[in-house]
């Protein structure tokens, strides 16, 4: 049975309008009819910040992840799988209601989603199954909306690495109420591989067994102050953070064996489907940070493990998180629903049918000064599309700014923070300039294009910085150089990723066409909101958690 036409409203590229909606979003030529052998329940796990790379059956060296590989070979593994946002409130909300985060509107601190959108415990709930969810707070607390539709809910935490411990020993006691004749659905976050690092014994010394090289703990306060400061961290203090990070995968890793052991000691996994894994990557100075404030493929990379349904083996196809909602509920017979959703069930990939319609994969960062498309046509290509206009308008600059131009003269302003400073201008990598700025606005040398009519990079780096904090009393603790004036604050960048999986050699110069047809990618792919995010408070203990995670100062 193919779906009716009047319930496959799309654009060009496969974005739902905004009326009627799902196909549930199995693809133009793919029936939702339910199958003859339909799942009766399903187990979602979230591995808050866990980057695909750093797992075995991803390719990774170290034993960080025996058990998760040993799924991986059992189930049916994802090999292109990417977030929409690398951020655990957006993400996870994109996970539960299979829309981009533009579309739910869904942002930190403080948004929560609209009533009107549907998330996927609800639609569950309201069929009879029987609905739990466990998270452990922060950006997953329940107020954002997280805990509509679970029979039972807890957003509750200790902040320690044994959190995770309780996670999933709520999640048994959940499993050990199922009858025999109850459907269920169980989604289980955890923070234990997120900042801080701070694996148990003998976990901590897993991966590095000598001396830490510095005294500043990997803690995400201090990992957000590295990159406000913008300064390049030692190479050992960054394989030291690393280390730890993989010895807290491991850790996970065991905790998660244990779990399903005591499930199947239970029994209540026969005919249930299992859906492993991530709502972000993290980043290791790959591109000059820590944590995942960026698009690159570090941050939006995730792992992707589906057991029950379908042959073991790996599938190539770019998939995203926003897929998650529809395959949920096209698995469990349910595909059928008068729901907006911009994700497509991934069923056809878990079967094997082949009825499958390629699409790129899109993201943007939180200010929406980053956006980026992965595409499958020519290659795997990641372009990043950059629009800094705060920055090229004259807002503080950290340590350093790069731009593309096409003008012929290259004609800029710059005044510097509290006191005098060098910058230093490169164009294409060549440096061309260095010149000391002052406290009011200086003109710098006139800088010709190496190539007129042909886009050249521009990068703008001062040898230091003073945070507002420690000149003036203010409690701005951002790490201050420069004023522009002059740039265009717009950049592109593009990687093929599956000849350069770490994104250090931009070929946007090299490919003009592909960069080309990426662009448009990004023009042609507009989600609009489909409900505004309402406005939440958060208490004194969200505000606390969110700091110790680092994602308040």
């Amino acid at each position: 049975m193919s779906l009716p036409e009047k319930m496959i409203r799309r654009t060009a590229t496969g974005v739902v309008s905004n009326t009627v909606v799902i196909a549930i979003l199995c693809g133009l030529s793919w029936s939702c009819a339910p199958s003859e052998e339909v799942p009766s329940n399903v187990i979602l796990i979230s591995i808050d910040t866990l980057r695909a790379d750093h797992l075995g059956s991803y390719g990774y060296a170290r034993a960080t992840s025996p058990f998760l590989d040993s799924l991986a070979e059992d189930g049916v593994r994802f090999e292109n799988s990417f977030v929409q946002l690398p951020g655990t409130l957006p993400s996870h909300m994109s996970m539960l209601t299979g829309l981009y985060p533009e579309e739910h509107g869904v942002m930190p601190p403080t948004g929560v989603l609209s009533p009107s959108i549907p998330m996927i415990q609800e639609i569950l709930q309201q069929q009879g199954f029987r609905t739990a969810g466990f998270t452990e707070g922060g950006y997953a607390d329940g107020g954002y909306g997280f805990a509509r539709g679970f029979d039972r809910f807890s957003d509750e935490s200790n902040k320690m690495y044994n959190s995770v411990v309780d996670t999933l020993d709520r999640g048994l006691a959940f499993l050990e109420s199922i009858e025999k004749e109850d459907r269920y659905f169980l989604f289980l976050h955890t923070y234990a591989v997120h900042d801080p690092y701070f694996p148990p014994p003998p976990y901590k010394t897993m991966f590095w067994d000598r001396p830490a090289p510095t005294q500043v703990e990997p803690t995400g306060p201090n990992l957000v102050k590295f990159n406000r400061v913008g300064a390049p961290v030692p190479a050992d203090v960054t394989n030291y953070y690393k280390a730890l990070y993989d010895a807290s995968i491991r850790y996970l890793d065991d905790q998660l064996r244990d779990f399903f052991a005591s499930a199947e000691d239970i029994g209540v996994l026969d005919d249930t489907v299992v859906i492993i894994t991530s709502d972000h990557g993290e980043e290791f100075q790959e591109h000059g940070r820590f944590v995942h404030e960026q698009l690159y493929r570090e941050h939006l990379h995730v792992p992707l493990i589906v057991l029950g349904v379908g042959a073991s083996r790996s599938v190539p196809e770019i998939v995203q998180s926003i897929d998650l909602a529809p395959t949920i509920l096209d698995l469990l017979g349910l595909g059928q629903q008068e729901i907006e959703m911009s994700g497509r069930s991934l069923r056809p990939l878990l079967e094997g049918s082949g009825d499958w319609e390629p699409r790129p994969a899109y993201s943007i960062n939180f200010s929406g000064v980053e956006r980026g498309v992965i595409d499958a046509t020519d290659g795997l290509h990641h372009l990043l599309r950059v629009d800094d206009q705060p920055a090229a308008q004259g807002e503080w600059i950290a340590h350093e700014f790069s731009f593309d131009t096409a003008e012929e003269h290259i004609d800029l302003s710059a005044i510097a923070f509290h006191r005098p400073r060098e910058l230093t201008v490169s164009v294409d990598n060549e440096v061309v300039v260095m010149f000391e700025v002052g406290v009011d606005w200086t003109p710098l040398p006139r800088i010709e294009n190496p190539r007129p009519g042909g886009p050249v990079r521009v990068r703008v780096a001062a040898d230091s910085c003073d945070a507002p904090s420690d000149v003036s009393g203010s409690r701005d603790q951002r790490c201050l150089a420069f004023r522009i004036r002059g740039a265009t604050g717009q950049r592109i960048e593009l990687y093929e990723i599956d000849e350069d999986l770490q994104e250090q050699r931009d070929l946007s110069r090299q490919n003009p066409e592909a960069v080309r047809r990426l662009v448009q990618r990004l023009r042609d792919h507009e989600p609009r909101p489909v409900a505004h995010a309402e406005e939440g408070k958060m208490s004194p203990e969200l505000e606390e958690r969110l700091r110790s995670l680092g994602y308040l100062q």
